[in-house]
């Protein structure tokens, strides 16, 4: 793969969506410290199930979700070892680069978002209150994250 190199430069959007994003990872990994005490010794990690298993595996979620987003936080970085959906040139890197960078903060911030809400969800049922999510999520979780994908590979086609 011999895709031009260009620097791309972080805008506002980019700035604050990546700090939303980091305020979200740290949120989750506090709520959850802070909630860990409360909650019985065992818990279901699914809804619905009667697989019961330690509480400690409320730290699951949040340790997968910073994974995820140290990870998607560097390949931002390096926009140039996306897919894209056209031919890569001098001309169009720096734009489709953007784009593709811009995409990836915005799909990161939205599933930690998501991540958070349904690690809420799962301590808020073994705590027995009110459930914030209803079976909808699955629907909104999956045009959420949709939606920011086609968004911006629309921007890219349109420019190119």
């Amino acid at each position: 793969m011999n895709r031009p190199k260009t620097h791309i430069k972080k805008d506002s959007f980019d700035k604050i969506i990546e700090f939303f994003g980091f305020v979200a990872i740290l949120s989750l990994i506090a709520y959850t410290l802070s909630i860990y005490a409360d909650l019985p010794d065992k818990i279901s990690m699914r809804v619905a199930s009667e697989n019961l298993s330690n509480k400690i595996n409320i730290f699951s979620l949040p340790i997968i979700s910073t994974i995820m987003f140290v990870g998607l936080y560097f390949l931002s970085k390096k926009p140039e070892l996306l897919n894209y959906p056209t031919e890569i040139t001098k001309e169009n890197a720096k734009y489709l680069y953007k784009y593709g960078a811009k995409m990836l903060r915005v799909l990161n911030t939205v599933i930690i978002i998501l991540f958070f809400l349904i690690n809420i969800s799962i301590t808020k049922i073994h705590l027995q209150e009110n459930d914030l999510l209803n079976s909808l999520f699955a629907l909104f979780f999956l045009f959420t994250t949709l939606g920011v994908v086609f968004y911006y590979l629309i921007k890219m086609y349109k420019h190119y």
